[in-house]
């Protein structure tokens, strides 16, 4: 079975489509199975399909922040376990992140920024077992 650690699995909700190609790409070079989806119909249907670990969503671009709270809820409600990534191109404080959000970053994004939350989500388990046997996490 697979630890909630065990980031592979994303799927990418961007409505520019080069931002969502380019966001794919990034993180299939490193070792991350990507879906992506232009629209909430699309995101909800490979919801309906499988469970993501990591789900990345925008809002300021042509999605509202309403818009993007209700696909949020929606996701949480089908999968609990999933862990929600906001990409906030609108000006927002990022310290007051939405509900049920488990990182909040403002664009332009940092990429490493980005990637680092994923690899630490990624990397919580092998922490944790090298914590448990008295080593250092690497």
């Amino acid at each position: 079975m697979q630890s909630e650690c065990d980031v592979q699995r994303v799927l990418i909700i961007h409505d520019e489509i080069l931002h969502l190609y380019f966001l794919a790409e990034l993180f299939k070079t490193f070792d991350y199975e990507v879906y992506m989806a232009e629209t909430e119909d699309m995101a909800k249907n490979l919801l309906d399909l499988q469970n993501f670990q990591v789900v990345i969503t925008e809002t300021g671009y042509r999605r509202t922040r309403e818009e993007a709270l209700e696909l949020i809820a929606w996701v949480k409600r089908k999968n609990p376990a999933s862990r929600i990534v906001v990409l906030n191109g609108n000006g927002e404080s990022r310290e007051q992140p939405p509900a049920g959000v488990d990182a909040y970053l403002r664009r332009p994004v940092k990429l490493a920024e980005l990637l680092d939350t994923l690899k630490e989500w990624r990397d919580c388990g092998k922490k944790a077992d090298a914590k448990d046997a008295g080593e250092d996490a690497p």
